[in-house]
Formats: C-alpha cells, structure tokens, sequence
C-alpha cells in the first residue's frame, strides 16, 4: 500500500473524511478505498504485515497522539 493510499485509510479510520468523500475526491470508486481499508484491517491482524502496520501506527501516533502531548 502506497503513502498515499495508507494517509487516505488512516483518515477514514480517524473519521477525519468517509469513503465517499474521498472517493469524489480523488476520483475513486468506493469498492477500491472499501479494498484498502480491508487489506488495512488485514494488514494489523497479519504479523506477516509488518511493514503497513508500522506505517499506519507511526503515522497515527504522529498525527493523532503525539500532538496531544505538544
């Protein structure tokens, strides 16, 4: 999963923006952001993931708890 794709799951997750939001956004279909957010879910259940998961928790405690702290 690129950057990108991983920042636009991340957000949905957070609730900051919702599928459909993004789709018209960036011009998607919600079948491939509803992909993504499945093979994020699979991502941090699956240690053979490890990659994604570390992405998603680095960039999740970056913009959602550490500035909490600041």
């Amino acid at each position: 999963m690129g950057e990108i794709q991983t920042e636009i799951v991340m957000e949905i997750f957070q609730g900051k923006t919702s599928v459909s939001e993004v789709s018209r956004q960036y011009d998607l279909t919600p079948a491939q952001i509803e992909e993504w957010m499945e093979e994020a879910r699979k991502g941090m259940e699956n240690d053979n993931a490890p990659n994604f998961q570390d992405n998603f928790l680095t960039k999740f405690i970056s913009t959602s708890i550490m500035p909490l702290y600041l």
